[in-house]
């Protein structure tokens, strides 16, 4: 059988969509600083040239460096470079035009970074500092040691802030979509390979891993379900005790690969002469078990019996050797027989090895 890939770690998978998210960002954030270099220069003949004037251009400029080398940077370097530069805009921005600043919506949008990029810890630092920033500034306007860079109406009323203002709006928007958007599909992604895990784990709990035959739980289920359908038919259902005969000496003397096979070749001949209603089981070793649901009588179950002879005991081919085995076959019915599975099992089984006992490669029906 094909060896199953391992579920995907969780951790794994949300650094890879870190690296792609941080990329994203830096390449969106790289681009939209190249507006402020250009609206900048214009808002400073307009307004007066401040200390923003000189940062913002400097952080674009450091942005499009990062870009440039982004392939020998760590995703760790990138995003505290994009957090960093971002907060610097900030403070200084506010530092020179208060609340009237446009980077005042600035906050959120950069702690959110900080905590996708960088983890809780790093946005909490992030926000201690851009707080204790703003409060800082915030203290230097009341007391009127600090003063507006430029006229309060002449700020609002310049195209270029609000050109800035909007443009970085739309790049947060589409940073905080494309968060949303890859979680949702690597969450979905996952709970697609928990549901293929699942099934297949309750596929190998109901199956044998060599012959994909039922096991044993499967077996019991079954036999339930046959025992009502028996019931309800008023027919009688049968249980088959099945043994190889000389297979141990086709696994000794041509290994184990050749030995499983056998197995897997007589579980498909096993499979090929029931019905679909009936349900076949390998219960270890070279040992099967067979139900067979709503049968007529002991004419019925021998005539499958010796199908089954005949089918298994024909030669198998396998690496260039012609392997044959015997299979010795015991029957029990429902209800003649006994009530509960055990009871049938132990009768079939009896029958089975007076099979062995006095020749082999045939059948016994329990009387």
């Amino acid at each position: 059988m094909s060896e199953e890939p391992p579920l995907q770690n969780n951790t794994h998978i949300w650094e890879e969509i870190r690296d792609e998210l941080v990329i994203s960002f830096l390449i969106g954030i790289s681009v939209w600083m190249l507006i402020p270099l250009a609206s900048g220069f214009f808002l400073a003949l307009e307004l007066g040239f401040t200390l923003a004037n000189i940062t913002t251009p400097s952080i674009a400029v450091l942005f499009l460096i990062t870009l440039l080398f982004r392939e020998r940077l760590t995703t760790r370097i990138i995003s505290i470079i994009i957090t960093v530069g971002m907060s610097i805009v900030y403070l200084i921005a506010v530092y020179n035009y208060g609340l009237f600043s446009s980077a005042n919506v600035w906050f959120f949008p950069i702690v959110l970074m900080a905590s996708i990029l960088l983890g809780r810890l790093s946005a909490l630092l992030f926000a201690a500092i851009l707080l204790i920033g703003f409060m800082f500034t915030g203290y230097g306007y009341i007391t009127g040691r600090l003063h507006l860079a430029a006229d309060a109406n002449s700020y609002m009323s310049s195209q270029f802030i609000w050109i800035i203002q909007i443009s970085f709006g739309i790049i947060v928007f589409g940073f905080i979509t494309s968060v949303v958007s890859k979680m949702q599909s690597a969450l979905r992604a996952q709970i697609d390979i928990i549901h293929e895990k699942n099934i297949r784990i309750t596929y190998l709990a109901n199956h044998d891993s060599l012959t994909g035959l039922a096991t044993l739980h499967l077996m019991h289920e079954r036999f339930e379900l046959a025992r009502q359908m028996a019931n309800r038919s008023e027919k009688l259902m049968a249980l088959l005790f099945i043994d190889l005969d000389y297979f141990k000496s086709v696994n000794d003397t041509f290994g184990h690969d050749t030995g499983d096979a056998v197995l897997k070749e007589v579980a498909i001949r096993l499979q090929k002469e029931i019905r679909e209603s009936d349900t076949a089981c390998r219960i270890g070793g070279d040992e099967f078990l067979i139900i067979l649901s709503e049968v007529k009588g002991k004419a019925e179950v021998g005539i499958l019996c010796q199908r089954l002879i005949e089918s298994v005991t024909q030669p198998v081919l396998f690496n260039g050797h012609k392997l044959e085995v015997g299979v010795s076959i015991g029957a029990a019915l429902y209800p003649e027989k006994g009530d509960s599975f055990e009871e049938l099992r132990k009768c079939a089984d009896t029958a089975m090895y007076d099979v062995k006992t006095s020749g082999k490669n045939s059948f016994s029906i329990a009387s």
